[in-house]
C-alpha cells in the first residue's frame, strides 16, 4: 500500500469579463452609448470595441486599462477589480512576473560612465599642459619685444652727442697759435683731440642712453592721448575748429589731395588746424561732434544721404 492521497483536482474560477460587466451596468442604468462616450471623452466605436471585448483592435493594454477604470468610476463600479480582472483574462500578470528582474542587470552603465570620467580627465590634463606651456614660453616673447625700442635711442643719442661735441677753448687757442707751424706738430693735437672726442662721446652718450631709458620708463607707465590736436601750417589763413562729444573718425584734406590730418578723435578732444587754402573734411559720425567753425563761422553737418551718419564737406572754396 501507498500512503500517497491523491489531490483533489481544483480549477480556479475564470475572471469575470470586464467588458460584459460594463456594458450590463449602463444598460441597467439607461445611458446610451453616446452620452458615455461623451462623458469620457472617448469615440463610440472605440466603446463598442470595449464592451464587445475586442481588446486586440483596441491601442493597447496600457490604454484599455485606463478605459476600463475610467468607465468603472463613471458607473459606479470598483474599478480596481475590473482592471484586475482584466490584467487575469489578458495574462498580463504572468507576463510582468517574467520581466521583473531586468532592472538588477547595471554593469554596463557603469563602465560607460567610468569611460567617460576617464576621457574627461585626460583632456583636463592636456589643456592644463598646454596652459602652463603657454605660460613658460610668454614672458620669453615680451622681454624680446620690450627689448626693441631700447636699441632706437642708443643710436639717436649717439648722433646728439657727435653733434654738440665742441673742441676745448685752450685746444682751440693751440691750434690757433700753430697755423704756421709744421704737419709733424700739428698732428699730435689732432690726436689727442679725436682721443678726447672719442672718450666725451662714451661718456655723454652713455649719460644720454641712462636719462633717455629713465624717460621712457616714466612716460610708458602714463600715456594719455592730447586734449587739443594743433596743425599750423606757415602762412596759413583758413582755420579749422572742431570739438567733438564721442569718439569719431575725422580725416582733413587739402583740396587737392594732401592729406592734412586722419585720426580717431576721442570724446572732449578739440582739432585746431590751420592751411593756406581750402579743406576737404571727412567725419564718420556727425552726432560725434559737438561744434566744427570754419574762420569762426559755423559750419552746417549734414549727413549727404548716407544713413551711417558720414559727412564730408567742402570748405574754402
Amino acid at each position: 500500500m501507498t500512503d500517497t492521497v491523491a489531490e483533489p483536482n481544483v480549477q480556479q474560477p475564470l475572471p469575470d469579463n470586464p467588458a460584459s460587466v460594463l456594458a450590463a451596468c449602463r444598460e441597467e442604468k439607461q445611458l446610451s452609448l453616446e452620452a458615455v462616450a461623451s462623458s469620457l471623452k472617448l469615440s463610440p466605436r472605440t466603446l463598442q470595441l470595449l464592451e464587445s471585448g475586442d481588446f486586440d483592435r483596441l491601442p493597447g493594454d496600457t490604454f484599455t486599462r485606463g478605459y476600463i477604470r475610467s468607465y468603472a468610476r463613471l458607473l459606479g463600479l470598483d474599478a480596481n477589480r475590473l482592471a484586475l480582472d482584466y490584467d487575469r483574462l489578458r495574462g498580463i500578470e504572468s507576463r510582468e512576473r517574467q520581466v521583473s528582474g531586468i532592472s538588477k542587470v547595471t554593469p554596463a552603465n557603469s563602465s560607460h560612465t567610468l569611460f567617460k570620467l576617464s576621457t574627461l580627465a585626460i583632456m583636463l590634463a592636456i589643456l592644463l599642459s598646454l596652459f602652463f606651456w603657454w605660460r613658460e614660453h610668454q614672458p620669453t616673447s615680451l622681454s624680446e619685444r620690450s627689448s626693441y625700442p631700447q636699441d632706437t635711442p642708443l643710436t639717436d643719442t649717439r648722433d646728439i652727442a657727435v653733434d654738440s661735441l665742441d673742441l676745448p677753448q685752450p685746444l682751440q687757442n693751440g691750434m690757433t697759435a700753430s697755423e704756421g707751424a709744421d704737419s709733424p706738430v700739428a698732428v699730435a693735437p689732432d690726436i689727442e683731440q679725436a682721443e678726447t672726442s672719442e672718450s666725451a662721446d662714451v661718456t655723454e652718450s652713455g649719460e644720454l642712453t641712462g636719462s633717455a631709458n629713465a624717460e621712457t620708463a616714466e612716460t610708458a607707465d602714463i600715456v594719455e592721448p592730447p586734449a587739443t590736436a594743433e596743425l599750423v601750417v606757415a602762412g596759413a589763413n583758413n582755420r579749422l575748429q572742431l570739438s567733438f562729444s564721442a569718439d569719431c573718425w575725422v580725416q582733413v584734406s587739402s583740396l587737392g589731395g594732401q592729406v592734412l590730418h586722419s585720426e580717431l578723435m576721442r570724446a572732449g578732444q578739440t582739432l585746431d588746424l590751420q592751411h593756406d587754402s581750402g579743406m576737404a573734411l571727412v567725419l564718420g559720425a556727425a552726432e560725434a561732434v559737438a561744434s566744427a567753425r570754419f574762420n569762426d563761422e559755423d559750419i552746417q553737418l549734414t549727413r549727404n544721404g548716407q544713413a551711417s551718419g558720414v559727412v564730408r564737406v567742402r570748405l574754402g572754396e
